[in-house]
């Protein structure tokens, strides 16, 4: 420990004087000061301002500042209410900010922002909100269940409300039934044949045509998806469960070699209206896909889809059934 004396001239005659002691603290130079022979400003201080004021139609607004300053390092927390607006807010600000969870007596940080990015330490579970990312075109929304019917907890398509997110209008999708569904377009650097159609036909069908093949195992996926929706005047008819059944063949139609048949059951809501000045809502869904994995080879091939049955009410109908080959 150092202490610094003052008014002490040297050893001599003894005279009365006074003499102040300074307790001092005392750090290491850094670089910069070494080389320039100049010690740096030390400045340090917390403050606080505060204030209440009068603004129009006798609302009030307050606010208060805290402020730490430690040579060029910065931390402000500030807080304001409007009265007026009924708005208030609370700003933070630091090269970084912390947030640190106290549990069993461990300290743990949880969530970091610094330089403009956010680090999540811990798991991030969702409640009712929900994540959507879109460039104004298209968006990707997650959540714990939401679209038409609440099904979805993974969607992707063209930009639109949240509620209006179904089955037909998706690109792909993961259900919370555990389903899934993919239309898009594949690109890696892979041979891919891909046909769609949205006709809402019973027996609605689809062909990839005849393409190429360099002889490989060929991954063929059939999606199927359709929705519905109706007002109810008085009460819901008996329940049921909307249904389709598509088949998957080798070639260009129906006389092809048959692959595969799969039939998907969908869901079916409703709720019962007042009469027609307030009416109940119906809806049915039913999604699902077909994978067969082709082994035969050759050097071109074709495959043909369709759907041989359907249940499914028809007012509001959209309906979807597409075709991706890839050869890898």
């Amino acid at each position: 420990m150092i202490y610094l004396m003052t008014q002490w001239a040297g050893f001599g005659a003894r005279n009365e004087k006074r003499i102040t002691w300074h307790r001092v603290g005392v750090r290491r130079a850094t670089q910069a000061e070494t080389q320039s022979g100049k010690v740096a400003d030390i400045n340090a201080r917390v403050s606080t301002q505060s204030g209440a004021i009068a603004v129009l139609n006798g609302k009030n607004a307050a606010w208060m500042q805290t402020e730490a300053i430690a040579g060029d390092g910065r931390a402000i927390v500030s807080l304001r209410a409007d009265g007026q607006t009924g708005s208030s807010n609370i700003d933070l600000a630091a090269s970084q900010i912390r947030l640190i969870n106290s549990a069993g007596g461990v300290l743990s940080p949880t969530l970091s922002v610094q330089n403009g990015n956010v680090t999540i330490a811990g798991d991030l579970y969702m409640g009712a909100g929900r994540i959507v990312s879109t460039n104004g075109a298209y968006m990707k929304v997650q959540g714990t269940g939401f679209g038409t019917a609440n099904q979805f907890i993974e969607w992707f398509g063209p930009n639109m409300a949240i509620s209006s997110c179904s089955e037909a209008n998706a690109q792909y999708y993961l259900k919370t039934n555990g389903s899934a569904y993919f239309g898009g377009s594949l690109s890696a650097g892979v041979l891919k044949n891909a046909v769609q159609t949205t006709s809402q036909a019973l027996d609605t069908n689809v062909t990839t045509g005849n393409f190429g093949s360099n002889g490989k195992s060929r991954v063929v996926t059939v999606s199927y998806s359709a929705s519905s929706s109706s007002q109810v005047i008085n009460q819901c008819p008996t329940h049921y469960t909307p249904y389709a059944t598509v088949r998957l063949y080798r070639g260009t139609n129906a006389s092809g070699t048959l692959l595969s048949e799969q039939t998907f059951n969908g869901s079916h809501s409703c709720s019962p209206g007042a009469g027609q000045y307030e009416p109940g809502y119906m809806n049915d869904g039913i999604g699902g896909s077909i994978t067969y994995t082709d082994n035969t080879g050759g050097s071109s091939s074709s495959y043909f889809a369709q759907v041989v049955g359907r249940n499914i009410m028809a007012t509001n109908l959209s309906q979807g059934l597409g075709i991706i080959s890839v050869e890898q």
